[in-house]
């Protein structure tokens, strides 16, 4: 996301209860969990992101 100029923000759920109490509540497996304004992806699918960017549906 870095490359491609996409802002984001890391909730560290090692380091931080508020961040790992809203993980568990997804329900999501410990790998990446991305929140494209309301959409989850668990795992990391860039065209997925990309598409949820450009207003499509994943």
């Amino acid at each position: 996301m870095t490359e491609a100029r996409i802002p984001f923000r890391v909730h560290d759920i090692g380091q931080d209860p508020a961040a790992r109490a809203a993980w568990r509540s997804l329900g999501a497996p410990p790998s990446p969990v991305v929140d494209v304004d309301g959409h989850i992806l668990v795992g990391f699918d860039a065209k997925a992101v990309q598409a949820l960017l450009a207003g499509g549906v994943a």
